[in-house]
């Protein structure tokens, strides 16, 4: 199993679902949405192995993808 590949390929797919049903705004690149979701995480992670007493991982990233899809949505609804 090649983690990051799979995980990118099952993001796109989703993402590429949301565009087609129009839960997505058609000016939104799916590809663009899992690598920044992507980006986010891996960078988060990063940033919490070195001080994870400092970074609610969870919540930092709920309070980013929340931003994320409230952006990309066509309804502009969040996580919540």
């Amino acid at each position: 199993m090649n983690f990051p590949r799979d995980w990118r390929k099952a993001g796109q797919s989703l993402a590429l679902t949301a565009a087609l049903t129009g839960e997505m705004r058609p000016d939104v690149d799916p590809r663009e949405v899992i690598l920044e979701l992507l980006a986010l995480n891996d960078g988060l992670r990063s940033q919490w192995v070195l001080a994870p007493e400092l970074i609610d991982l969870p919540q930092v990233f709920e309070t980013a993808a929340d931003a994320l899809l409230r952006r990309i949505t066509t309804d502009h609804s969040g996580i919540a």
